[in-house]
């Protein structure tokens, strides 16, 4: 993208600049932002903070770090706003995770909101011993400075405690939140499962299934990996699987049914019925066609989702096969069909499974 002549030919106003620089910035149009920054030099102009924030975001956007500290070191007197542009760019392409913190501790400045999720953000890839240090401070830091109930900070804080393994304080933060968003959700889960407390993990999920469940956070694949590992690691698959399917959250539930190593009969049997609750029969079909497990349990809840889904003539032949694959019905099997088929077309079939019932049922 090449400047126009007009725009080179005027001198720069810095307010006007700082705009094109920031349209340079969200087009993705580094070369033009670098045409702009080299016509200021040219003419001698020391950005105002204004700009070289503008300067700074555009040098952030392109991972060019070396070139947004030079703008910012050539700034006279760095506004915060100057100070929040650099902090934010050495959070994101720092290979240093401290460098943001110990810049920010030269500073000298009231940080606001901004700031410090800059900072915490920057903790979140920093080891637990920097996060232990200054996740406390930070957090007096916001309070007293209004910034306590601020979204962002506060996901920030859950974060940084986990980070340095207080799951505790990260639990404070949340429960004192006034606003959550799926962050602030997966946040504490993931601590959860880091902290290897996956019963409180799996908890906290099911608060949150509770929540979408009123028309709030949906739960995302970030949510996903975290339960998933909590459940592998208490061998519970079972609950994340019959959960999501339950709550008609079915790709999240295969995304854990097919993570799990093995699948038993009560894993499929949540799956299959997971998918006849919500009217994929075909799905559910398909689930139950492919099974490598073994079980009544499987069968029954393929039964059911037919006779739910009014397919009961599917059902006697359902049964005969299952009968001569050498299970036999249960008094939940017949529960289900009894009620549900005619009785005069199939009295020798129902007859004929309670008399299998009986053998197994003395």
């Amino acid at each position: 993208m090449k400047l126009p002549s007009w725009l080179t030919a005027v001198p720069p106003d810095p307010r006007a600049y700082g705009h094109l620089v920031q349209l340079c910035a969200d087009s993705g149009h580094l070369a033009a932002g670098r045409q702009l920054h080299a016509r200021l030099v040219a003419l001698s102009v020391t950005p105002s903070n204004f700009l070289a924030s503008k300067l700074i975001s555009l040098y952030s956007r392109a991972a060019r770090l070396d070139d947004a500290r030079r703008v910012f070191d050539a700034i006279p007197q760095p506004s915060v706003f100057a100070w929040n542009a650099i902090l934010i760019a050495l959070s994101l392409h720092s290979p240093d995770p401290s460098a943001a913190v110990r810049l920010f501790a030269t500073s000298g400045i009231s940080p606001d909101e901004i700031t410090l999720s800059a900072l915490l953000k920057s903790l979140a890839e920093s080891g637990p011993r920097l996060s232990a240090l200054v996740a406390a401070e930070l957090h007096a830091v916001a309070v007293q400075r209004g910034f306590g109930d601020d979204l962002f900070v506060s996901n920030g804080l859950i974060t940084a405690y986990a980070n340095a393994g207080d799951s505790r304080s990260a639990r404070v933060i949340f429960d004192e939140m006034p606003r959550r968003d799926v962050v602030s959700w997966n946040s504490l889960i993931s601590a959860y499962a880091r902290a290897g407390w996956y019963r409180e993990c799996l908890q906290l999920f099911q608060e949150l299934a509770s929540v979408h469940d009123a028309g709030g956070v949906r739960p995302n694949s970030i949510t996903v990996a975290s339960v998933l590992h909590a459940c592998a690691q208490l061998k519970a698959v079972d609950f994340g699987v019959g959960f999501y399917a339950k709550c008609g959250r079915l790709e999240y539930a295969r995304e854990l049914f097919e993570g799990m190593p093995k699948k038993d009969a009560v894993s499929y049997s949540a799956m299959i019925t997971g998918y006849m609750n919500h009217g994929h029969v075909d799905k559910g079909m398909e689930l139950f066609q492919r099974a490598d497990a073994q079980g009544i349990s499987i069968w029954n809840a393929v039964i059911a989702g037919l006779v739910q889904n009014g397919r009961q003539s599917e059902v006697l032949g359902l049964l005969n096969k299952m009968i001569g694959s050498g299970i036999l019905p249960n008094s939940a099997t017949l529960s289900i069909i009894i009620p549900s088929v005619d009785l005069f077309a199939t009295l020798l079939g129902v007859k004929q499974a309670h008399g299998y019932a009986n053998q197994k049922q003395p």
